[in-house]
């Protein structure tokens, strides 16, 4: 909870920094925007901008994140000096902390092992100067709105009690026929108070207009009617209310408090021009002369969720100047759903292509992202190439980076585009990219995965790659580096590691469990044999009970990267399939008991389904391993037809279909063409001396299953005939 706090306020500065600009721009804009536009399109504009910033359109594409713009490398170095002294100027607090220690040998002879040995210590340790600024913000948004709601209510409370219902019929009968000019059907009673000293609308679910006891005359009760209306047709108090929720998130912006000033005089200068429309130029200096009479007696200070017809001395200049111009101006209707549309459009675009790299690493809901991916194009380069980091995402011990290489002469290109008789491309090697940590003594990473993002970003002399780290151990939060030998000297690009993603711990028998959107960490006790040598860990017996009820296994949410080392230690790391947020996973269940993620103490027995199980097969023995596939669907529980017609099986599984053709080594997948040929490895579907169709196990990765041989290979290295395949859903 307290990280989410403190994420939303870095969001809310980063915003409210953003739309400090916009406000000056439009400030700034004010002359020219007036001379050819109306006062509604400024004040409408005022909306545009709060609603942009107010509604988390996160999901939708809009990100409080801030570009960082490229820098060169001594700047990089520099501001990490920089970050590094004021972190160890921090404020800091003493704590003391009664800790449990380790006793020497000799006091071992003198206390029993039963016994607890413990000691006091004091350290010291940094005060979050962003956790305290971030309740003082939440703290000070709570009050803000509180304290204008309660004003408001008892305003409204206290009008109520000291004021009387209209009785007047003559003015009743000016009401309704200003309603029916503004086609308004609704009841909208009007009171007399001595506590107004002009007339205002109040409320937003059951609005009035209050009168002061001073005398008008018709003609000025029609002007004021017609007002007050404008400002109930156009729901102005419902606005009111949005600006004062915009203006409690952002109070300790000083431009906030501009902007709701300028609405205030936009709204009123907007609902003259209504009034006024079409009126002979007399009419219009007798309602300029209503506002100068308001400005000699108003006295009273305005509360939210209330409208007046006078609106305040600072406004009235500019009021007066636009009832005694003659110019029509441009309504802006046009220009203002141009501007809406160009701007969300923009903002869902640079999100879309913030989030397109990430959608060729992970499937599902990417855009959950937008608020954790960094966009920080940096490059490095010689005359031949060129190294730039795109993107990057940093977790607690993860790492995804996109980045990409261009060549920059004819030679580079033909050496970028180079392949061996196989293929395969002979750029690279173990050594072309080189990633890690600044200071190996204070971080370390295990190995780490490169592989093409996606051909449809590439070019000839420019490509895009991902590398993935899953094993990085950071406490520091020290920077990394990603530099290429491709490029003389391989000078590096600074990485920033501090996490935003938050990763939950969870601690049950025995077991640890790491895991956040992107990436799983398990740790467990090696107490039992696998089923398999090839099955180091038993990831396989690990399942997920989802907030919607449905129990997934492992394999279906999680993929290893090969880069995992730790296994046969009871360590194993691996990437989610698809993004899974924090709040998917209800229940995680291992050895028959389900532990609750947000209480694990509160643990249960539960009986998986045999076909969420693992199980093992006979393979057919041909080369290689190869599936039976009717025996294989019989002991997954999934559906087969044989289609004698055109000699087809199909298989439906988790809600997909897999055709299988003999002769072919297509499978169509959901009415997709996945081809498995390999010129040196026979993937060919086939029809057996038993009449079964056999099938390659290759396909089962796009059904979320792990199948892999075991106990393949005898002495001599030939292909074991008492071999197994091990198959995992």
């Amino acid at each position: 909870m307290i990280e989410i706090i403190k994420q939303i306020f870095e969001q809310n500065v980063i915003s409210s920094i953003k739309f400090s600009v916009v406000i000056i721009l439009l400030l700034a804009l004010t002359k020219p925007v007036m001379k050819r536009y109306t006062a509604g399109f400024r004040y409408y504009s005022w909306l545009a901008v709060m609603l942009i910033f107010l509604i988390p359109f996160g999901k939708l594409g809009i990100s409080y994140k801030v570009p960082i713009s490229p820098v060169i490398m001594n700047i990089q170095s520099e501001t990490r000096d920089i970050r590094n002294w004021y972190e160890q100027k921090l404020p800091q607090q003493t704590v003391t902390k009664t800790v449990s220690v380790k006793p020497n040998n000799g006091e071992q002879a003198e206390n029993p092992p039963s016994e607890k040995t413990t000691a006091t210590v004091k350290y010291k340790t940094p005060i979050d100067v962003k956790l305290i600024l971030s309740v003082i913000w939440l703290v000070g948004a709570v009050l803000f709105l509180i304290l204008h709601i309660k004003r408001y209510f008892s305003f409204r409370k206290t009008v109520k009690r000291i004021s009387s219902p209209l009785c007047d019929e003559n003015i009743a009968d000016i009401l309704d026929s200003e309603k029916q000019k503004l086609k308004i059907t609704s009841d909208i009673p009007v009171r007399v108070s001595s506590a107004a000293d002009t007339p205002m609308l109040v409320g937003i679910i059951h609005p009035f207009i209050l009168l002061s006891e001073n005398e008008f005359s018709d003609d000025e009760l029609h002007f004021i009617f017609r007002h007050e209306l404008i400002h109930y047709k156009r729901k102005d108090i419902l606005y009111q209310l949005i600006t004062l929720i915009f203006i409690s998130l952002n109070w300790y912006n000083p431009f906030a408090y501009i902007m709701a000033r300028a609405i205030e005089i936009d709204g009123e200068t907007a609902c003259d021009e209504k009034v006024i429309k079409g009126k002979a130029y007399e009419t219009r200096v007798f309602y300029g002369e209503m506002l100068i009479n308001f400005l000699k007696t108003q006295n009273q200070k305005k509360s939210y969720m209330t409208t007046t017809f006078f609106g305040g001395k600072r406004g009235m200049k500019k009021r007066l100047t636009l009832i005694a111009s003659k110019k029509i101006r441009k309504k802006g209707t046009a220009a203002m759903a141009v501007l809406m549309a160009f701007t969300i459009a923009t903002s869902v675009c640079a999100a879309a292509m913030s989030n397109e790299f990430f959608d060729e690493v992970f499937s599902g809901d990417t855009s959950y992202l937008a608020d954790f991916v960094k966009t920080e194009r940096q490059s490095v380069s010689d005359e031949n190439y060129t190294l730039t980091l795109e993107q990057y995402l940093v977790a607690e011990k993860q790492a995804v980076v996109i980045f990409s290489i261009e060549a920059q002469t004819d030679a580079a290109i033909a050496e970028f585009n180079a392949v061996d008789e196989r293929g395969n491309s002979t750029f690279w090697d173990m050594d072309t990219i080189g990633f890690g940590p600044v200071d190996y003594d204070k971080a370390y990473r295990s190995g780490f995965s490169t592989g093409s993002l996606n051909k449809k970003f590439d070019t000839e002399r420019k490509r895009y790659f991902v590398l993935e780290c899953n094993s990085i151990d950071n406490k520091d939060k020290i920077d990394f580096y990603i530099c290429t030998n491709k490029i003389k000297g391989s000078p590096k690009i600074f990485i920033p590691m501090e996490s935003n993603i938050e990763t939950k711990t969870l601690k049950f028998d025995n077991i640890e469990v790491q895991y956040n959107p992107i990436s799983i960490e398990l740790s467990y006790p090696v107490t039992e044999k696998n089923v398999c040598d090839w099955c180091d860990i038993r990831t396989n017996y690990f399942y997920f009970r989802m907030k919607n009820g449905e129990i997934k296994t492992f394999n279906q949410l999680y993929r290893q990267d090969g880069s995992n080392i730790e296994a046969n230690a009871g360590h194993f790391r691996a990437w989610a399939k698809r993004i899974i947020k924090p709040d998917e996973i209800k229940s995680i269940i291992v050895n028959d008991t389900e532990y609750p993620t947000d209480d694990v103490s509160n643990s249960k027995k539960i009986e998986i389904d045999n076909r969420l199980k693992p199980f093992t097969i006979k393979p057919y023995i041909k080369e290689h391993l190869w599936l039976p596939l009717r025996e294989f669907c019989e002991k997954l529980g999934a559906d087969i037809v044989w289609n004698e017609s055109d000699r087809t099986a199909t298989v439906t599984y988790r809600g997909s279909t897999y055709v299988f053709a003999p002769g072919s080594a297509k499978v169509i997948i959901d009415g997709e063409t996945a081809d498995y040929y390999n010129k040196e490895y026979d993937q060919t579907t086939f029809i057996d001396e038993r009449g079964r169709m056999i099938v390659t196990p290759s396909f089962t990765e796009r059904m979320d299953i792990d199948c892999h041989g075991y106990n393949m290979y005898n002495e001599n290295g030939g292909i074991n005939p008492n071999a197994m395949m091990h198959i995992a859903p």
